[in-house]
């Protein structure tokens, strides 16, 4: 139940919401395939159908909404997440058994835990989490203060336009004035 609380914040964090039908499926398919990494070998023949099983519908959907999870997770994430998800190419969005891999060696800290290694494996995968979360708060107080800069500047902007349209207008009227002058004059001669 930890493991499956971890996973789900997991994928929040990374843009997926639990109102995609995937959402549920993907944490009950890293939580299988955390318990056995077999099932990484036979996606399609072994950890779509038993995820089907469970939610009672069709391995094509339980696929179908896993990917669209996946692509909405690669979408949204920046940089940071696209170092944990994106594996050797980080432009080419990752497939289900590829993005499953990577969260699972992510929650697991790298290692496969089994027996005593699995109360250490938690803590990395809590580490591991926390780290991510500090990662993106990071990025998003930069983020913030880049967006701030950009609004002064903006600002500073605003005010020398609206100031160049104040003497272009005033240059216009007195040169109006001046030509209303010498047309008046060129009348009176």
């Amino acid at each position: 139940m930890e493991k499956e609380r971890m996973i789900k914040r997991l994928l929040r964090s990374m843009g997926a919401g639990e109102t995609y039908c995937g959402f549920q499926y993907t944490v009950y398919g890293i939580t299988l395939v955390l318990e056995d990494k077999e099932r990484l070998t036979a996606v399609t023949k072994l950890l779509y159908p038993e995820i089907a099983r469970h939610f009672h519908t069709t391995p094509w959907r339980v696929e179908r909404n896993i990917r669209t999870v996946v692509t909405v997770v690669w979408k949204k994430s920046d940089g940071i997440l696209k170092e944990i998800i994106g594996g050797p190419d980080p432009e080419r969005r990752p497939t289900n058994s590829e993005f499953f891999e990577r969260i699972c060696r992510f929650i697991q800290g790298g290692c496969c835990p089994d027996g005593e290694e699995q109360e250490e494996a938690a803590f990395v995968a809590e580490e591991n989490l926390c780290e991510l979360t500090g990662r993106i708060c990071m990025r998003l107080l930069e983020r913030g203060r880049e967006l701030e800069n950009e609004k002064e500047e903006n600002l500073r902007l605003r005010k020398t336009v609206c100031w160049m349209h104040d003497l272009i207008w005033a240059l216009l009227s007195g040169r109006r004035r001046e030509l209303l002058e010498s047309a008046e004059e060129k009348r009176t001669e």
